[in-house]
């Protein structure tokens, strides 16, 4: 998860207002955004989750499975803090497909707003939940993207294990 929202994003606290702050290409990460999204109308484009909240893991997804249906689903392992090679592929490649995608993280996937972000197009939203407050809506722009990679550029590499 981000330590703060970045300058110029939204904060809801209240699901039903969503619909009416984005359009257009969403992505969502997290668990209760998805769903808070998809009861309230909203299908993103890209899904992705770890089938936990708050570091909680469910036994199952298939709740949320049943609720994207007709969604492509990827699987994916990123551990917690750290963004693997994998994971932000999957994102880049799911965000260029024309089919809606759910990744389902095996580990956590609140780092995966970051390449969300960066891969979303112009004009697109990236929605993840700030815990215990509201869900932060980010417009793409090219000053987010700059931003983004800016933060990326912060991050240590590491070995091919994680």
């Amino acid at each position: 998860m981000l330590a703060q929202p970045p300058p110029g994003s939204t904060l809801s606290a209240r699901p039903w207002r969503i619909p009416r702050l984005i359009h257009g290409f969403v992505v969502s990460v997290g668990d209760v955004v998805t769903t808070d999204l998809v009861a309230n109308g909203v299908r993103p484009q890209l899904a992705i989750v770890d089938c936990g909240t708050m570091r909680v893991v469910r036994r199952s997804c298939e709740d949320l499975l049943k609720l994207m249906k007709g969604y492509e689903v990827v699987r994916v392992t990123n551990p917690r803090s750290i963004l693997a090679l994998e994971a932000i592929t999957a994102v880049k490649k799911s965000i260029s497909s024309s089919r809606r995608t759910l990744i389902v993280v095996d580990g956590e996937e609140d780092l995966l707003a970051l390449p969300a972000m960066l891969y979303a197009p112009l004009g697109g939203f990236v929605v993840y939940g700030y815990p215990g407050r509201a869900a932060v809506i980010v417009g793409v722009t090219w000053w987010l993207k700059r931003l983004v990679v800016g933060i990326l550029r912060e991050f240590l590499p590491c070995g091919p294990k994680g």
